[in-house]
């Protein structure tokens, strides 16, 4: 999994596809998928699973050669609109439902419909409730297919500096706001300090998204934030509610001395080394970077934990990313061998390799032997989905995302105010709205 970022701006982005739409023709595809296939692949897990899955499909396809194209994460989040709009588009390609280059593309009909490979892997009976009408179906049809599952944010914390600090918690546990806040002064007491996050990063807009859903409620449901954040265009959702609790409960954690100081002006990397050089006592990110921690050998243990509880209506849960997938775009020459490979990728052979490439595979019904080469804490971090429950993650509108990962570092350094960040984001999506 690559941590998602905002990709290209809009018009820019609108711009580029419409150039590369000038003047193509609909490709011309053998009717048995033989001959090559094109995979773009994202740098990472990505493409060492993409990589790995090849020699069994060759194997089982031996008239498809698959032709591997890596790309950085950078690079398709500027270029996806004009490369998979243009003559040049690959037969099987990347795409991330929060990348801006996914309802441009969309909108102008050029990814194709994907329903037959769901139908022929029966993906929609073997991964999790909320993906099946999740991002990738529009229309009542499916334009991509899930592989991966990411849950951010997730808190690590240091096992050392709990245990001299006296406190003790085991992993998977789910604190009240009240505890969570008590344990502050513990941690300085022991000579460190509360949580590392990066405030100009995309962790900034995750943990608004997890406050979000554990201040909502049956009366105001986290699903009404999640569906489509343009659609509550009309609504008052982000000027008050859930979402303007979340921004005051930031302020006061801030008050609280939650947050590490410089956190407003902190990149995620920072953070991350900020925790595992054991100044902190706990970490905001996404479990996708643990090996990353772990490459560092710090002196302590890791431990996991969920997001505290807010409101007495609502359990916090895993805040599940589904984004990741692969398309077939409409100029590819070779769709048909594009939708085998993409089958094989969905299939129990395929999400079997996942693992090993660091990522958390989709499909639910996977032998536990094929969940092995999982690092450990994500392992039991899998084994717990059920008992503590899953939810989509909160993935708004670029320039909203945008506007409260902003937001979340002026929060901090009283640049603005709850409210008048709840009404400037409610300005916000309903602009969204009328795009």
């Amino acid at each position: 999994m690559n941590k998602f970022t905002p990709a290209v701006g809009s018009a820019l982005a609108l711009a580029l596809l419409l150039t590369g739409c000038a003047g193509s023709s609909a490709p011309k595809s053998s009717s048995d998928g033989s001959g090559s296939v094109t995979v773009t692949a994202i740098s990472g897990g990505n493409a060492a699973w993409v990589k790995s899955a090849i020699p069994g499909f060759e194997k089982k396809y031996p008239n498809i050669k698959i032709v591997e194209n890596t790309e950085t994460n950078a690079n398709l989040l500027a270029n996806a609109a004009q490369l998979y709009a243009s003559d040049a588009a690959p037969d099987l390609g990347f795409l991330q439902t929060n990348m801006s280059a996914y309802p441009l593309l969309l909108k102008e009909g050029l990814l194709q419909s994907m329903d037959d490979v769901w139908a022929n892997t029966g993906m929609s009976k073997v991964v999790p409730d909320n993906v099946t009408n999740g991002p990738w179906k529009a229309d009542g049809h499916y334009y991509g297919i899930v592989l991966d599952q990411v849950w951010a944010p997730n808190l690590f914390y240091n096992k050392s500096l709990f245990e001299k600090a006296g406190i003790n918690v085991s992993d998977g546990y789910r604190p009240t706001e009240a505890e969570f806040l008590s344990w502050i002064p513990k941690l300085k007491a022991a000579g460190a300090q509360g949580m590392a996050i990066g405030g100009t990063d995309s962790p900034a807009k995750h943990i608004t998204g997890a406050l979000l859903q554990a201040w909502s409620t049956s009366s105001t449901p986290f699903s009404g934030y999640v569906d489509n954040v343009p659609t509550a265009g009309g609504s008052e959702l982000y000027s008050q509610g859930p979402f303007l609790s979340a921004l005051t409960t930031i302020t006061k954690w801030n008050d609280s001395g939650v947050f590490a100081k410089g956190t407003s002006g902190m990149t995620q990397a920072q953070a991350d080394s900020l925790f595992a050089a054991g100044s902190t006592g706990l970490l905001s990110d996404g479990f996708f970077v643990l090996p990353a921690l772990e490459a560092t050998k710090p002196d302590f243990k890791i431990g996991w934990m969920m997001y505290p509880v807010m409101s007495t209506d609502t359990k916090t849960t895993f805040l599940t990313y589904t984004g990741d997938g692969f398309v077939v775009p409409t100029k590819a020459k070779n769709p048909i061998g594009a939708k085998l490979f993409a089958e094989y990728l969905a299939s129990v052979d395929g999400q079997t390799l996942i693992p090993a490439a660091g990522e958390v595979p989709i499909r639910t019904d996977l032998p536990k032997s094929a969940l092995q080469a999982l690092d450990p804490i994500v392992s039991d971090m899998l084994s717990k989905l059920d008992s503590l429950g899953t939810d989509p993650i909160w993935s708004p509108d670029q320039s909203v995302e945008t506007l409260v990962t902003r937001g979340f570092g002026q929060l901090l350094i009283g640049q603005t105010t709850p409210q008048q960040l709840a009404t400037t984001t409610q300005t916000a999506v309903a602009a969204a709205a009328k795009k």
